[in-house]
């Protein structure tokens, strides 16, 4: 609480509403089932979509990055049976009006579209299993922006670098900010380091 949310009330959050992302960390430890008491999302649920006026915020969630029969998990957990109930949840949802009638969309995941690690890293299924289920349905859906994680360390990628993507990924670090802001019809991103150095400005207009 001191670290996190009383630090957020005191910086913004008595007037603006804070989205959790749940990442892989978030589903480890002796806390990971307590996490919906503090962030308990709608129905109960780690994802979900987000309307603020013009702008169409999804928030995706990633679950682990590790094999569902990795030894530390004593077969307890079923992520790729979730992303799969999740991809058939967005695919639904980038044809809905609530979806399609935004101005602006934004995604937030967890992990990186698509997977940079050795092909024999247990740590690389997740990001491969997101990549596999989700990168078609990313492409149709439009997307203006994703901001994603998971790496500690930061990428700016783009269409131009990556034929598989249609839209923007800001891989922000441990030590970088990404700040959005949009107006109309302009988003302008701004990521910077700890520093205060930027790392990557542009502006998309529609």
């Amino acid at each position: 609480f001191a670290d996190y949310i009383d630090a957020s009330v005191a910086l913004f959050a008595t007037g603006t509403p804070i989205l959790f992302n749940r990442g892989n960390h978030e589903t480890r430890g002796v806390f990971a089932d307590s996490l919906g008491d503090y962030f308990p999302g709608r129905g109960g649920r780690f994802y979900g979509i987000y309307r603020y006026g013009d702008v169409c915020i999804l928030l995706l969630d990633c679950g682990e990055d590790k094999p569902d029969d990795f030894w530390v998990y004593a077969g307890l957990t079923d992520f790729d049976g979730y992303r799969t109930e999740q991809a058939a949840w967005f695919g639904e949802l980038i044809r809905s009006k609530a979806y399609k009638s935004a101005k602006w969309r934004i995604v937030m995941n967890h992990f990186p579209p698509l997977s940079h690690m050795e092909s024999d890293n247990p740590e690389r299924h997740g990001i491969q299993d997101i990549t596999d289920k989700f990168l078609p349905l990313y492409n149709q859906a439009k997307i203006d922006l994703m901001i994603s994680g998971h790496t500690h360390a930061y990428e700016f990628m783009s269409p131009d670098k990556y034929d598989r993507l249609t839209f923007p990924v800001i891989v922000n670090s441990t030590e970088s900010v990404a700040r959005i802001d949009i107006d109309g019809r302009t988003l302008k991103a701004k990521v910077t380091d700890t520093g205060g150095n930027t790392l990557k400005e542009f502006t998309i207009s529609k």
